[in-house]
């Protein structure tokens, strides 16, 4: 996980932990994406396997 990735989550979670405080300050999440668009562009749980190809 990169710091830009870890930095939309950490955002988001604190949002939701803070949801129902009138007097908690409201965060923008950062997002990593391009030209504009919201949100964030990331994988988990790779899976690996051996692909053989016989002729």
């Amino acid at each position: 996980m990169d710091e830009k990735v870890f930095s939309y989550y950490d955002a988001k979670f604190n949002q939701i932990a803070n949801s129902g405080n009138p007097f908690s300050t409201p965060i923008n999440a950062p997002s990593n994406m391009s030209d504009g668009a919201l949100g964030v562009w990331a994988g988990y749980s790779p899976i690996y396997d051996t692909l053989y190809c016989y002729p």
